[in-house]
């Protein structure tokens, strides 16, 4: 109900005229107030979508290229250097042979004991092989793994020659808690993807059974391979997968240490890389 402009009666919603005075009654309109709260959350959350959008895209990218090869990690104030990075001319390997390993920093926490055993290691394997060797390595971040560990692993290959043309050449796997800085045994390796040495040995097996379909064994070699399926080393690899590294006998002597990823099953890349044929005075 309103009333008349004029006289101030009482009209029905259906009066144009006042029925008292006869004046034509139009009521004012009131103007709505423009209310910016709505434009305001719309655009904040607009903002917020493209800002996490951003960042989505930018640890997809990162997380595609496979590894983190010789950056930082700010978000986790991990720093993996050169412990020791060496090139140099070897007769056996070529120009530009290179000896590195790695050396990890952690914000926050010890990991003296981590690079101690990593440095160890190399050095002993490395002791009387100079100028017949080489050694480089690459790493990987997983967040994502279960029971909310957070792992950086490392995977050092080394190669030293045997003959003029022959090389043997292994891998040293290290993972290290990001939130302790301590090594992680196997154990507590497998642990982190929610299996144990069980489910380690069928992800191996199953890894075989593509590969072997690639490549050309003997019964004897394919037996030998899955028999040893117990000493895979499991690393975190590209997107948190479960990956390995082992050795593939033969029956020449000549064997090949070679990283799978058992998501995937293919073979991953090692960090050294060779050249040409592959032929060893071609190596980088």
């Amino acid at each position: 109900m309103s009333n008349c402009v004029k006289c101030g009666s009482e009209l029905k919603p259906s009066d144009k005229f006042c029925q008292k005075c006869g004046t034509l009654n139009i009521q004012p309109v009131k103007r709505a107030r423009w209310n910016w709260l709505p434009w305001l959350v719309a655009l904040g959350t607009a903002l917020l979508v493209i800002m996490f959008a951003g960042t989505a895209v930018r640890e997809i990218y990162r997380r595609n290229t496979g590894f983190y090869e010789r950056r930082n990690d700010p978000s986790y104030n991990v720093t993996v250097t050169d412990a020791v990075n060496e090139t140099f001319s070897s007769e056996l390997f070529g120009e530009n042979t290179k000896f590195a390993y790695p050396e990890v920093s952690i914000k926050g926490k010890n990991t003296n004991s981590a690079n101690q055993k990593i440095a160890k290691e190399i050095e002993k394997y490395h002791e009387g092989r100079e100028g017949q060797f080489a050694a480089d390595y690459t790493y990987y971040f997983n967040k994502h793994s279960s029971f909310n560990k957070k792992v950086l692993s490392i995977v050092v290959e080394v190669c030293y020659v045997r003959t003029s043309t022959r090389s043997d050449s292994t891998y040293f796997v290290y993972n290290i808690s990001i939130e302790t800085g301590r090594l992680l045994d196997t154990e507590q390796t497998l642990r982190s993807f929610g299996i144990g040495q069980t489910g380690l040995e069928n992800s191996v097996k199953r890894t075989y059974d593509s590969y072997v379909k690639t490549v050309n064994l003997t019964d004897e070699e394919k037996k030998e391979l899955y028999d040893d399926a117990h000493l895979a080393e499991p690393f975190f690899g590209k997107d948190g997968h479960l990956c390995f590294a082992t050795v593939i006998p033969k029956e020449d002597g000549d064997n090949e240490s070679i990283l799978f990823d058992a998501h995937t099953k293919k073979v991953l890349p090692g960090p050294i890389v060779f050249k040409g044929n592959g032929n060893l005075n071609d190596m980088e």
